[in-house]
């Protein structure tokens, strides 16, 4: 079975994609990255959450000590919920710049 295409196209699906994406691994490297935050956040989430209800349940009666031990945790949450905006809007980005110049290629590629 002939190989590649007289355009020189791979016939498989991983080396056809590997084939457009290989010059470009920044922007895998920025997925991957995206994907480690999210997982991340998936975990830290709930243990600041966790670590708010344990301050607030130990010091219900004092309002000044309540205050002092859920305040870094729930600015900590704070932060991790931008941050994974931020997140997401680097993924955006991501898409927006990748996405579309593989489709042209690919479109230059198979009929050109």
């Amino acid at each position: 079975m002939q190989q590649e295409t007289t355009n020189n196209l791979p016939w498989k699906l991983l080396p056809f994609i590997w084939q457009y994406l290989k010059y470009r691994k920044l922007y895998l490297l920025g997925f991957a990255i995206v994907g480690l935050f999210v997982a991340a956040e998936v975990s830290i989430a709930p243990y600041l959450l966790k670590i708010i209800i344990d301050a607030v349940v130990a010091h219900q009666n004092e309002a000044t000590l309540m205050l002092q031990a859920i305040l870094p945790p729930a600015l900590a949450y704070v932060m991790v919920s931008l941050l994974l905006n931020l997140n997401f809007r680097l993924l955006d980005y991501l898409n927006l710049q990748l996405y579309p110049a593989i489709k042209a290629e690919v479109i230059r590629d198979m009929f050109a």
